[in-house]
């Protein structure tokens, strides 16, 4: 037996093996259900980032109505400071 021939059965056996397993899990829908838990995954991680969005939102105009707040409280001090000179 020649090493070409050898290697030309090893492949297609190989080849044989991978088409039987590819309609083995075409078949049992493998791919369907693979394709709905990574939906569900991506679904659940595009809520958790509209929820940190939010948050963060919610954060950043308190934030913002805090510092506008003690700036304005300044602002009145200074006032105050320059009336009673």
């Amino acid at each position: 037996m020649s090493i070409p021939s050898l290697y030309g059965k090893i492949f297609g056996v190989g080849l044989i093996t991978g088409a039987c397993m590819e309609v083995l899990l075409i078949k049992s829908n493998y791919y369907g259900m693979l394709v709905a838990s990574e939906a569900k995954a991506r679904m659940k991680e595009l809520q958790q980032e509209q929820e940190d969005l939010e948050r963060f939102q919610r954060l950043t105009s308190s934030g913002n109505q805090q510092v506008n707040d003690s700036s304005t409280k300044q602002q009145q001090q200074q006032q105050q400071q320059q009336q009673q000179q």
